[in-house]
């Protein structure tokens, strides 16, 4: 060894012993902390009973509405679409529908016809959150029209939130309608990233290290886009599930919603020591 070199086991001796568990202790806690906050449902929690309730930043009077409901027959025969069916051997008991609306005060729920209601059909395995199929859900704009339904299958059931998700983790979800009435078949293809690991601020307080996903969404029929892609954006807190999303306007421009309030219950099974459940209070206008 060349004079004036010391070696790495020299100089690891002097540390001396608490020294070295020590740091052994803070590289293992940051290894345990990455792979529990890594995956899926610390990211989206689906336990039954959660919602996150966002207001528009440019309207007040206008919020959307996420929550968790359990799959039910209705669901599985609607009056429009086509049934859907559980993929293998799930039960109906394991999935989860992740129901997203769009409210303004003094409108009516199920009459916001410029926006649909989604159901979105989701069930959890050991990589990820996978999706069978997304519903939307129109309302009619006048007496004279009935209020129709477009659902995408995803066959076979695919990537809604993989557990590996992580800075600059790409996948991409397909589904198809299949439009008997018209002899159509449409495609809507959504590609996501994430982009960028940032902070939240919102009315419901600030996040940290959430994770910036951009979503690509691309509809197709016969093999020819429709209306272009339109990119819009979510971000995911630890622990809490969507804090803040900005979602685009067909004419241009897009439209920000941040997290007001929310219940969030990890829901993790077979935990010994009960559910994690977090509360988020109302902070009020100023």
């Amino acid at each position: 060894m060349p004079i004036g070199q010391v070696s790495y086991l020299q100089n690891l001796s002097h540390l001396g012993f608490s020294k070295i568990v020590s740091i052994l202790m803070t590289v293992f806690g940051v290894m345990s902390c990455f792979l529990t906050t890594s995956n899926a449902r610390n990211y989206y929690p689906i336990a039954i009973g959660n919602n996150w309730v966002f207001r528009q930043t440019d309207d007040q009077e206008t919020n959307r509405i996420i929550e968790i409901s359990k799959w039910t027959k209705e669901m599985m025969q609607p009056e429009q679409g086509e049934p859907l069916k559980l993929p293998g051997n799930l039960r109906q008991e394991s999935m989860r529908v992740i129901l997203d609306r769009i409210e303004t005060e003094g409108q009516q729920a199920d009459r916001n016809w410029r926006t649909p209601k989604t159901k979105r059909f989701v069930f959890t395995k050991a990589n990820g959150i996978k999706q069978i199929a997304l519903s939307y859900e129109f309302s009619p704009r006048n007496n004279n029209r009935q209020a129709w339904m477009m659902t995408f299958k995803n066959e076979p059931p695919q990537d809604y939130v993989p557990n590996s998700i992580r800075l600059a983790k790409k996948w991409t979800v397909e589904g198809e309608h299949n439009n008997a009435r018209w002899g159509r078949v449409i495609s809507r293809k959504v590609d996501r990233e994430v982009v960028k690991l940032e902070n939240v601020r919102c009315p419901a307080g600030t996040f940290r290290n959430c994770l910036k996903v951009s979503e690509v969404r691309v509809f197709e029929r016969g093999g020819v886009e429709r209306r272009g892609s339109s990119a819009g954006y979510i971000w995911l807190a630890p622990k809490v599930g969507p804090v803040k999303m900005s979602m685009p306007i067909w004419r241009g421009g897009e439209r920000i919603f941040e997290l007001v309030k929310y219940q969030s219950s990890l829901g993790v099974e077979k935990q010994k020591r009960g559910l994690s459940l977090t509360w988020g209070a109302v902070k009020k206008k100023p």
